[in-house]
């Protein structure tokens, strides 16, 4: 024990009382660091295996959101071709049509004349 020499013998077992009662706090908070240590860090790697798991489903969505995006710029494109292919086929038959009302008005107006 504590040996205090010139103190009262209340204040030497007081003393030691503290003592005691400072060595018992730190067995305690020891104990209580494992006891409360293990179980953090074992949430914090079940979180960080989360993180890496959903961080590779996200690289793995982005990769699939570019293809959809590529995808659809292509079909744009094509679309775009096709309506501008059809565009210029009604025009032609557009043309033809009224070239072949002009020929057929001018049947009609020979035969009238004759």
């Amino acid at each position: 024990g504590l040996q205090c020499s010139g103190l009262p013998s209340e204040a030497t077992v007081l003393l030691n009382a503290w003592r005691a009662l400072g060595e018992g706090l730190v067995a305690i908070a020891s104990g209580l660091v494992g006891d409360v240590q293990s179980p953090l860090e074992e949430i914090q790697k079940a979180l960080q295996k989360g993180h890496e798991s959903g961080k590779a489903q996200l690289g793995q969505l982005e990769q699939y959101e570019a293809l959809c995006t590529s995808a659809l710029e292509e079909s744009a494109q094509r679309k775009d071709k096709v309506s501008g292919d059809l565009a210029e086929k009604v025009k032609e038959r557009e043309k033809k049509g009224k070239h072949r009302n002009v020929l057929l008005k001018l049947i009609q107006q020979t035969h009238k004349k004759a």
